[in-house]
């Protein structure tokens, strides 16, 4: 439409000025168009690209951590990867990724003051699946699926422990850990935990949401919300159930750790029992490589 307008003008002003102004027009013109068109390129294809492959804020994407003066905090030998993982038929909603990394910080600060030590946790990376959420297989599997995609397993990266939080498309899992069959409290052994990112329903809706069951109760209280992730965690550096809480748990310690009465979440803390019942738990963490 400018175009035809310009070369209207051009032939109605027969003088050398005016065919002069007429040029200097065009070329404006043409350059108001490019840069219209490198900023729609931009938004297509740029932009849309780098959300795919991660990279979004508060990841270092295994760089290292931007330190306040400037440099980069070197990471340590053994540390946490922190992950959302969503499938690529879901939107995510990015008041649930901007969530994960305080939360993990709560959690962290929790270690701490109940051991005097505690895990390194990398800033949350966000990663697309390559397929749809019906594709990931039945609920009980979901977790193996993305595990896979995610190239995580026992006999890699094992100075790294992985915490997944999944997209509510996906059912979340558990905590395990890598040490073998009936050799809790070891605690050169990797882990993961996969969690839903439902955990953070009731701090962002501001509203209880409906639950399917009572299992689920736990989506309505923040700090029951953190207590179950800080037990996972637990599992993943290699702590068990704490002997006879599963048959009675009426026994004393059993309300005293979160590895049982993680509902009980921040008034909680961990056993270091050697004898019956058997559950050095915070000797094993301190114990470990994970912990500093």
């Amino acid at each position: 439409m400018c175009y035809n307008i310009y070369i209207a003008r051009f032939k109605r002003n027969s003088g050398q000025s005016g065919q002069k102004e007429t040029k200097r027009r065009r070329r404006k013109a043409m350059k108001n168009m490019f840069k219209i068109l490198v900023v729609v390129m931009v938004l297509v294809f740029v932009i849309p690209a780098t959300a795919a492959k991660g990279g979004q804020p508060n990841s270092d994407n295994g760089k290292g951590k931007q330190g306040q003066g400037g440099g980069t905090v070197t990471l340590p030998s053994h540390y946490v990867r922190v992950v959302y993982f969503y499938p690529n038929d879901y939107r995510p909603d990015r008041r649930y990724i901007k969530a994960v990394d305080p939360f993990v910080q709560d959690i962290q600060s929790w270690y701490k003051e109940k051991l005097g030590k505690t895990f390194y946790a990398k800033s949350v990376e966000v990663i697309k699946g390559q397929k749809p959420a019906s594709d990931y297989g039945p609920p009980e599997m979901n977790w193996v699926n993305v595990y896979a995609e995610l190239g995580i397993d026992c006999n890699s990266n094992t100075n790294v422990t992985t915490l997944v939080f999944l997209a509510r498309t996906l059912q979340h899992a558990n905590g395990r850990t890598c040490s073998p069959i009936g050799t809790w409290y070891n605690s050169v052994y990797n882990g993961d935990v996969t969690v839903s990112e439902a955990n953070f329903d009731a701090e962002i809706m501001g509203t209880c949401p409906g639950v399917p069951s009572e299992d689920y109760w736990w989506r309505c209280n923040m700090a029951a919300q953190r207590g179950g992730i800080a037990h996972e965690l637990g599992h993943a550096f290699s702590l068990a159930h704490p002997e006879g809480c599963e048959v009675n748990p009426g026994y004393s310690w059993c309300d005293a750790t979160v590895m049982w009465a993680w509902w009980f979440w921040p008034d909680v803390g961990f056993l270091d029992i050697s004898d019956t019942p058997y559950a050095p738990e915070a000797s094993t963490l301190l114990a470990s490589p994970w912990f500093q």
